[in-house]
């Protein structure tokens, strides 16, 4: 890969899954970023705030407990996103890594699938939570919809 992006004027490189659910937390060795990256984006979709905590809705559901400090079943708070997106601050003796841990280049964090105001409206106060520290270490935080093609910086 490293050879042939020279080639091209952008290159877009997945290098996390969810199993095509909506939020997640990483494994130790998640996500794998390439040493080249030069723009890691992480994405969360805003529009899950409020519901119960299930596996129906999370990969990796226990990491994703042991991350947030919730419980299944317990409605998802904009603390626990702010806990998911910036990382815990310790469980046992080690600190459990957040949205950008393993980060290269410009961070950018994209509130993706917000398609209505109630969506835009959560984004924007998970963005206030975040604290003026966390944000100021990010390139740049925007919300929007690739369905509905739009983007807006927070």
């Amino acid at each position: 890969m490293e050879e042939l992006i020279p080639g091209y004027d952008l290159v877009l490189i997945e290098g996390d899954g969810s199993r095509g659910l909506p939020l997640k937390a990483w494994a130790e060795d998640e996500p794998v970023v390439p040493p080249f990256t030069d723009l890691t984006i992480g994405m969360l979709p805003p529009g899950f705030l409020g519901k119960p905590i299930t596996e129906n809705i999370i990969h990796r559901f226990q990491l994703f407990l042991a991350l947030t400090g919730t419980v299944p079943g317990e409605d998802l708070k904009p603390e626990h996103i702010v806990r998911l997106i910036t990382g815990a601050e310790k469980t046992g003796s080690l600190p459990l890594p957040g949205l950008f841990a393993k980060a290269r280049g410009k961070k950018l964090l994209f509130f993706n699938q917000v398609e209505d105001d109630c969506a835009l409206k959560q984004a924007r106060e998970l963005t206030e939570s975040l604290g003026f520290e966390f944000r100021s270490g990010l390139w740049k935080i925007i919300a929007g919809s690739v369905r509905d093609d739009w983007v807006v910086e927070l």
